[in-house]
């Protein structure tokens, strides 16, 4: 297999144990085993539990960000469809999102600098992707909007276990994002 394939394959395996066990309740050798390799295997390829989070995390910004590229130029519809975006990418990534928000004190300096970092890209290329949508918004008020619409994805498992359904959720990233 080639190591890219195999790299995308032990991330799936990770985002399914991290979803189905909790990021403490799932190893490194079970993440392993689920991928088809060795535990000392996955060294190959990621540091260890935080790095394989990290990426997942990486993987899901990257995504979001390719999705919003090709949001249609309509005014009256691009800041809802960039909460769209937001919303199904939650919904997709929300257990992982969660897992951050709990993991984040109990990792290394250098990997809470590489979070850090990620989340300052993370806002400042949604915000900048805002403020192109939404010319209306100055920069710092797009930066803000997406800072509060990220507090809301970050807390999507506790808010979906109230109860509310999930289209409530979207209808508030869309009023975040649109006010």
């Amino acid at each position: 297999m080639a190591p890219a394939d195999r790299r995308a394959l032990i991330l799936q395996a990770a985002a399914a144990m991290f979803r189905d066990h909790g990021y403490a309740g799932a190893s490194v050798d079970a993440i392993a085993a689920a991928s088809g390799i060795s535990g000392p295997g996955i060294y190959r390829y990621f540091s260890g539990k935080a790095e394989l989070l990290l990426a997942l995390l990486e993987s899901a910004v990257a995504d979001t960000v390719a999705a919003i590229d090709v949001v249609p130029d309509r005014p009256a519809q691009t800041s809802d469809a960039l909460a769209d975006i937001l919303a199904e990418r939650a919904l997709s990534e929300g257990a992982i999102i969660a897992l951050l928000h709990g993991t984040a004190g109990t990792m290394e300096p250098e990997e809470r600098l590489r979070l850090d970092q990620l989340r300052r890209d993370a806002v400042g290329r949604l915000a900048d992707a805002l403020h192109t949508l939404r010319p209306d918004l100055a920069a710092a008020e797009a930066e803000a909007r997406i800072i509060a619409a990220l507090a809301l994805v970050g807390n999507i498992e506790r808010f979906l276990a109230t109860g509310v359904p999930a289209q409530s959720f979207q209808t508030i990233l869309r009023a975040i994002l649109r006010v």
